[in-house]
């Protein structure tokens, strides 16, 4: 063979080459993120298949009652596979029997006899709670409501406080004095404190938070008439007490501490 024929086959290309491409059966299928690969017990040759029990079966295996909760089911289960040992054979009764328990609890949730907000189905059923005592409507869109305990322990000390000063600040004076006593700077700081607590406390518009103490006021002023013109305090003084006008200002002041704590 000459040079030339050599140098000519040197050069000449060799016939194109195939990649080798696997056959779509052949391919991994693609697994979407939702993908949920579940391996059986056949995935596993040295895992014996798990087993399936009547409910009966599975509660005599675990060694609980039929309605164990579910910490008495997990409880039971966790204590036989730390006996069991390397007994094969026993762990998959033990799991098949927690399953069995397992699949009779979502029964019931799926059922309908247990709330889907709890988490497991064996939550004992709580009581039914009491349904909150009815309002009473009021002129206005008020009503009438207990109050909180907080605002027991906020107003309550502060209305008393104003009510025994006012009864204080009379024993001090003459009888002739207490005659004209009227307590008006107790009101008026019951009033501010009242109008304050509808306000902020209880997000009021201006005009209730003004309007409302006031119509307390009313309210308290024309009970304590009546219980001053029946008792007649400065005739017949109580012990030392002989002022009218402070008598009807201690209703007065109840009737804004009253309305103040369960008005709403």
């Amino acid at each position: 063979m000459s040079p030339a024929s050599l140098l000519f086959r040197s050069v000449t290309p060799c016939k194109p080459c195939f990649v080798h491409r696997a056959s779509p059966s052949l391919r991994s299928p693609k697994l979407s993120p939702r993908t949920i690969v579940r391996v059986s017990a056949k995935d596993d040759p040295d895992k014996p298949p798990t087993k399936t029990f009547s409910r009966e079966d599975a509660c005599k295996i675990l060694g609980v009652g039929e309605n164990a909760s579910f910490d008495q089911i997990m409880e039971a289960k966790k204590s036989l596979l730390a006996k069991s040992g390397s007994d094969g054979e026993r762990a998959s009764d033990i799991e098949g029997a927690y399953d069995t328990m397992f699949m009779g609890a979502m029964q019931k949730r799926l059922g309908g006899s247990v709330s889907q907000q709890v988490r497991f189905a064996d939550v004992p059923s709580q009581k039914p709670r009491k349904a909150p005592a009815p309002k009473f409507a009021l002129p206005g869109g008020l009503s009438v409501n207990s109050p909180s305990k907080s605002d027991i322990n906020t107003q309550v000390p502060i209305y008393a406080t104003l009510a025994v000063w006012a009864i204080v600040q009379v024993l001090l004076e003459g009888q002739e004095a207490q005659v004209s006593d009227t307590a008006g700077l107790q009101i008026a700081l019951a009033l501010i404190y009242a109008g304050y607590t509808f306000k902020k406390t209880k997000g009021m518009d201006i005009g209730k938070s003004i309007g409302i103490p006031f119509v307390l006021l009313i309210v308290g002023t024309i009970l304590g008439s009546g219980i001053e013109n029946w008792l007649r305090v400065d005739i017949v003084p109580i012990g030392n007490f002989a002022a009218p006008g402070v008598l009807v200002s201690e209703f007065a002041i109840i009737a804004v501490a009253l309305g103040s704590l369960f008005v709403i």
